[in-house]
C-alpha cells in the first residue's frame, strides 16, 4: 500500500488524512478518515434501540447508560431494584456530580445499592465517597461484606449477549470500544476516604485495626480489578492482615497482572491498523475483559473463543 493507506476490515483499503505534517526523518502520521469514523458512530448508533428491545437482562439498562439517559436509568433501577441496575444508576448520577446531575438523580437513594445488594463491599465503598457522614456505617459494612464485585466488563458483556449474531465484526467491534470506553468513563470507586480511615499507623485504635484488616483482606483477595488488589495490599501492609511472605507473593502477581495486560493491548498495536487481525486481537481482549473481568483476565488463561 500506498503511504497513509488502511486496509479497512470490511471495507477496503482507504486513504488516511494526515494528522501533522512530515518532518525531516520523520514520516507523516495519518489516521483514518474522518466519514470513516462518522459512519462506524452511526452504525453503532443505529443498533442501540434494537439492543434495548432484545429481552436480554439488563439490555435495557446498558443502552441508557451509553445513551447518557439518566432519567430512564434512574427509573429501571428503582422499578426493577436489580443490584446491577442499581450500580449502573448510582454511579452514573454521582459522576455527573450534585450541580450537574439530572433531577431523577435526586430521586435516587445514595443507599440504594447497599440494600439491594449488602454483601457486596463494592457497594459500601461507593456509599462511602458518596455520603462523607455514613463513613463509619459504610466501613461498618465494608467488615461485614462477603464479597467484592465491581461487576468489570458487565457492561460490555450485556451489549455483546444483545447484540445480533450475524453483525459483522468491524460493527461488533465498534460496538464493544463503545460499551469499554463507557465502563472505563463512569464513575469508578473513590479510594481515598477508605484509605483515610486507615491510615498508615493504626497501632494506638484496636477495634479499627480490626476493621481495616478485615477490609484489606477483601481487597485483595475478592476485588475484580488490578487497582482494587493494589489498593487491598497496601491496607494489608497497612494493618498487619498478611506476613510479608503472602504480602511480597501477592505483590509480584500484581506486576505480573500489570504486565500481561500491557503485553495483550501491546500486541493489537503491533499489527496493521484497522486490519482484520488488529481487530480480531482487540475483540479477543473486549471479549475477555466482559466475560472474565479485569483481574481474572491478567491472571488465567483466556475463555475459549465462540
Amino acid at each position: 500500500m500506498r503511504p497513509g493507506e488502511f486496509d479497512v476490515c470490511g471495507h477496503g483499503i482507504v486513504q488516511g488524512q494526515p494528522v501533522e505534517p512530515s518532518a525531516a526523518g520523520r514520516p507523516a502520521e495519518y489516521l483514518p478518515p474522518k466519514e470513516l469514523e462518522t459512519r462506524w458512530q452511526q452504525e453503532v448508533e443505529a443498533l442501540l434501540p434494537g439492543l434495548a428491545r432484545s429481552g436480554v437482562p439488563g439490555a435495557e439498562a446498558a443502552v441508557a447508560l451509553l445513551q447518557g439517559r439518566s432519567a430512564d436509568l434512574v427509573r429501571l433501577a428503582l422499578r426493577d431494584r436489580d443490584a446491577r441496575t442499581v450500580q449502573w444508576a448510582v454511579q452514573a448520577c454521582q459522576a455527573a456530580g450534585a450541580a450537574q446531575a439530572e433531577s431523577a438523580c435526586l430521586m435516587l437513594p445514595t443507599r440504594l445499592w447497599t440494600e439491594v445488594e449488602p454483601d457486596n463491599g463494592a457497594a459500601w465503598l461507593q456509599l462511602m465517597s458518596a455520603e462523607p457522614a455514613a463513613q463509619a456505617d459504610a466501613l461498618y459494612g465494608l467488615t461485614r461484606a462477603r464479597r467484592f464485585d465491581e461487576r468489570v466488563g458487565a457492561l460490555a458483556a450485556v451489549v455483546d449477549q444483545a447484540a445480533p449474531q450475524d453483525l459483522p465484526q468491524p460493527a461488533r467491534l465498534q460496538l464493544r470500544i463503545l460499551a469499554f470506553n463507557a465502563e472505563l468513563a463512569k464513575a469508578t470507586l473513590v479510594y481515598k476516604p477508605l484509605l483515610q480511615l486507615c491510615p498508615s499507623n493504626l497501632a494506638t485504635d484496636a477495634n479499627r485495626r480490626e476493621q481495616c484488616r478485615a477490609v484489606a483482606e477483601l481487597l485483595a483477595g475478592q476485588s475484580g480489578t488490578v487497582l482494587s488488589r493494589s489498593l487491598g495490599l497496601t491496607l494489608v501492609e497497612r494493618s498487619g492482615a498478611w506476613p510479608a511472605e503472602r504480602v511480597a507473593e501477592r505483590r509480584r502477581q500484581i506486576g505480573q497482572a500489570k504486565a500481561r495486560l500491557a503485553e495483550r493491548l501491546d500486541q493489537s498495536l503491533k499489527l496493521p491498523p484497522l486490519s482484520c487481525a488488529q481487530l480480531e486481537v482487540m475483540g479477543r481482549y473486549i471479549d475477555d475483559f466482559a466475560r472474565q473481568g479485569e483481574w481474572a483476565m491478567a491472571t488465567q488463561a483466556p475463555t475459549p473463543r465462540r
